[in-house]
């Protein structure tokens, strides 16, 4: 899978793509349900703005009362940090809502131009030419079965105001992140584990049984994290509830719509291994879709190598590609510039 990070140079915006999906790239939300603790504009506003190096290009902050209407000071609270890589302009910016639904979506819906054909039939009109507008008016047409449809990385929650309604839900793979918490009768969820930290404002305790899985396995698992009662949503799955339903104190389960050992063993699966450059191509062609210009990061691994001889041989004859790989000043085996150079020649 290919992720992607903007970055400035002077007053040109390049997009990088690599194999290895960081969490820190493309975007960022938080947001909190039905809080005890009235939330103001101003508090959030601070808690955006110490993720902002998530999304530079613009942070959007709502906070709602407890009929979900728009106010200062609220029970709910949603912002948004983007980094502009399709439609550049303002009307994609986020939360991308109208006067009944409400999105904040990290990541890339890679097949968002068949969808968007596909709602265009069903009368649907857009505004922009996001992959969110298409994200949004497919929640809204298709429900929790919408993601099926989809075919990207993504992290999103989305938010019926009116009926009080929220889903939140996370890309097949895990490749984009999703922080939640249920504590008394609220749900807060994030990006980045210090936005739901900072969102409670109370102290957290460590949790032990998630330094002996570090210890022991050099990560912690899904659904745990550091801190107890504070979980990860898991790849393939999604949480849904309403606002009604956190005022009584019910605990929500995540549930899946898609798992990787069911779709093998139903064989679903029928690639063949004399496919794979077919495959990879039309793979790249759908993730190389950007209103920025694009490079690719290239070390002298057989998966960064591959995508450049991949991305040369299909998609160099008519646009303009760099490619960036790391060098260091010392002597260490970890400089793979020299392998990165000879390949490109």
């Amino acid at each position: 899978k290919l992720c992607a990070a903007k970055r400035s140079l002077g007053n040109r915006k390049t997009l990088y793509c690599c194999l290895t999906c960081h969490p820190k790239v493309m975007c960022g939300f938080a947001g909190i349900l039905n809080d005890s603790k009235l939330a103001s504009k101003d508090q959030v506003s601070r808690i955006a703005g110490c993720v902002s190096f998530r999304g530079p290009d613009s942070t959007g902050v709502r906070v709602f009362n407890e009929n979900f209407q728009q106010a200062e000071i609220g029970t709910s609270a949603v912002f948004f940090n983007r980094l502009a890589i399709i439609d550049l302009d303002t009307r994609s910016d986020q939360p991308f809502e109208n006067d009944r639904y409400l999105l904040v979506f990290n990541g890339e819906i890679y097949n968002y131009k068949d969808l968007r054909r596909k709602l265009e039939g069903q009368g649907v009109r857009f505004a922009t030419t996001s992959d969110t507008e298409v994200l949004f008016h497919s929640l809204i047409q298709f429900g929790v079965k919408a993601l099926t449809l989809l075919n990207g990385m993504f992290s999103f929650c989305f938010i019926d105001k009116q009926k009080g309604k929220f889903l939140l839900s996370r890309d097949r793979l895990g490749i984009k992140p999703m922080y939640y918490a249920q504590r008394n009768s609220s749900l807060s969820f994030a990006s980045e584990l210090k936005s739901i930290i900072k969102l409670h404002e109370g102290s957290f305790d460590i949790c032990h049984e998630a330094v002996e899985m570090y210890l022991w396995l050099q990560y912690v698992p899904t659904p745990y994290t550091a801190i107890p009662d504070v979980y990860k949503l898991p790849p393939g799955h999604y949480l849904e509830g309403t606002i009604d339903e956190l005022r009584t104190g019910r605990k929500f389960e995540s549930k899946p719509f898609w798992d990787a050992f069911e779709f093998v063993a139903n064989g679903k699966e029928t690639s063949k291994p004399n496919e794979f450059e077919s495959i990879l191509k039309e793979s790249l062609a759908s993730q190389l879709n950007a209103d920025v210009p694009l490079g690719l990061f290239l070390s002298s691994g057989i998966d960064s190598s591959l995508l450049a001889s991949l991305v040369h041989k299909y998609f160099s004859s008519d646009r303009v590609f760099n490619f960036f790989t790391i060098a260091f000043r010392e002597n260490t085996t970890k400089d793979e510039s020299a392998h990165a150079q000879q390949f490109i020649r």
